[in-house]
């Protein structure tokens, strides 16, 4: 009969206890923060080359004669589109 052997964790001590899981949180939050900055960046580009598709000279008369007398009501003055600038 062969005996049997139970294996023990290895446990690390002292300053490498405290500072282990302080690098493994710090590195998934700055990937994670990294991962959603890439996103957001890609994003507005892709906007912003499909609102300078729009952008004419007809596109602007036609947005002034829809929100003339309702200046509120403009996307342009949103709080949200105000924020993101």
């Amino acid at each position: 009969m062969a005996a049997t052997t139970t294996a023990t964790p290895v446990r690390p001590s002292g300053a490498a206890a405290r500072v282990v899981p302080f690098l493994v949180v710090a590195g998934s939050v700055s990937i994670v923060a990294y991962y959603v900055g890439s996103q957001l960046s890609r994003s507005r580009n892709v906007m912003d080359s499909r609102f300078a598709q729009y952008n004419s000279s007809q596109s602007e008369t036609q947005r002034r004669k829809t929100f003339e007398g309702n200046a509120h009501l403009d996307p342009r003055t949103s709080l949200f589109n105000l924020l993101g600038h």
